[in-house]
């Protein structure tokens, strides 16, 4: 899927955007992405996450290893920006493409595998690929999402 698809066309389908990064794809449920962008239209690079400011949004957009641990470099060519409980925040992405909710039949993770804070709800096989559905609000928990918000305060707001 191109970055140029629409937000509108994502969720018209009602199903899941497919993210790829690090060869693990993650399913989101469409209506919680809000926007798919170039890795152009990022700004402000940092340490471990860049900034998007576009269409009335701000979000820090953050490269994940498959191991949900954020990446010094963001190279990926695309990203996504989707809202959990707590806000807004991007990932970037090597592959994206949109999925309807009939082409896939997700499977719950047995308890039994499930590890402590592991983001992974379900899984699906869609094709040749498994991709797994994430929880936004347990990756944002994973992220220093935090800290960010304090190293930037205290840069706009030296002692």
């Amino acid at each position: 899927m191109s970055p140029k698809t629409s937000t509108e066309s994502l969720r018209a389908g009602a199903g899941f955007l497919a993210a790829t990064f690090d060869g693990f794809t993650a399913l989101f449920p469409q209506q919680d992405v809000m926007t798919v962008e170039q890795r152009s239209h990022l700004s402000e690079h940092r340490d471990v996450y860049a900034m998007y400011r576009g269409g009335g949004i701000s979000a820090r957009v953050f490269s994940l290893s498959r191991a949900f641990q954020p990446m010094a470099k963001i190279d990926r060519p695309y990203f996504i920006v989707a809202r959990y409980r707590g806000g807004l925040f991007g990932l970037a992405c090597d592959e994206l493409q949109a999925i309807k909710s009939s082409q896939i039949s997700l499977r719950s993770i047995p308890a039994s595998l499930k590890c402590g804070n592991s983001p992974i709800e379900s899984f699906a096989q869609f094709g040749k690929k498994m991709a797994f559905q994430c929880s936004l609000e347990a990756i944002a928990a994973l992220l220093p999402l935090e800290d960010v918000e304090i190293h930037e305060y205290e840069q706009s707001h030296p002692a």
